[in-house]
């Protein structure tokens, strides 16, 4: 089958991520906050919204999930919300038309904690930029493998996640730390600071470790570690 384009001029047109000082900075979209907004108070947000269109919701029976997905008037299929309980908004998916850059983002959000990168094909790759603090998983399209990540990487999705749910993301994810602009190639390279780690236990950032706590005796360096198998997939509604 062929790869999917992470790229799509249909998907919605938003520019949230790069505003501040608004009512509703990221990781509240529309007055929709995941962690905060009730299920029933979220869609009748989306049914007021004059771009939003075919707005759709299934349920599990069984576990009490519930899923939304809906686009915009023009566009096609691109946003998704969640619900662990039919209660609250757990996460939100927004894919976005690439009209913002990662510099824009970074110049409202500031600079990413951490970085995985996914290779969809010879063509194209995935950047995603971690913000636990806020919530906040940004991806940024890369040109392939041999592509770089700049500031003028286009913006083509955003993930908004519950407290909860960023802390099981970043327990379960293999991480590199966020280290500016640079090649995609470099990043995929560098060691993970943070690896998935046993339920039960807190994710531990290594960097942050080893800089806050100096070996006392000088040892021979370690070989570089070997990044682990990507946890963080493109995001697909």
């Amino acid at each position: 089958a062929p790869s999917q384009e992470l790229r799509n001029d249909q998907y919605l047109i938003d520019d949230n991520l790069t505003q501040s000082g608004t009512d509703c900075d990221a990781p509240c979209w529309r007055g929709i906050t995941p962690g905060e907004t009730a299920w029933s108070s979220a869609i009748t947000i989306l049914e007021d919204q004059e771009d939003i269109t075919d707005i759709q919701v299934e349920s599990n029976e069984e576990s009490g999930e519930l899923a939304l997905t809906f686009q915009r008037r023009d566009g096609i299929p691109c946003c998704l919300l969640y619900s662990t309980d039919g209660q609250v908004v757990n996460q939100m998916l927004l894919q976005l038309a690439p009209t913002n850059t990662l510099g824009q983002v970074i110049g409202a959000l500031g600079e990413p904690a951490y970085f995985n990168g996914t290779e969809v094909d010879e063509a194209q790759a995935a950047a995603a930029l971690f913000y636990p603090d806020l919530g906040i998983v940004v991806y940024a399209f890369v040109a392939g493998a041999t592509g770089e990540l700049s500031a003028e990487s286009e913006v083509f999705a955003a993930l908004y996640l519950a407290t909860d749910d960023m802390a099981e993301v970043i327990s379960t994810s293999t991480l590199q730390a966020f280290d500016g602009y640079k090649p995609f190639s470099e990043y995929l390279s560098d060691a993970p600071v943070l690896t998935p780690v046993p339920e039960g236990e807190a994710p531990t950032d290594t960097a942050a470790t080893e800089e806050a706590t100096p070996a006392e005796t000088e040892e021979e360096p370690e070989a570089e570690a070997t990044p682990g198998e990507d946890t963080t997939a493109t995001p697909t509604p």
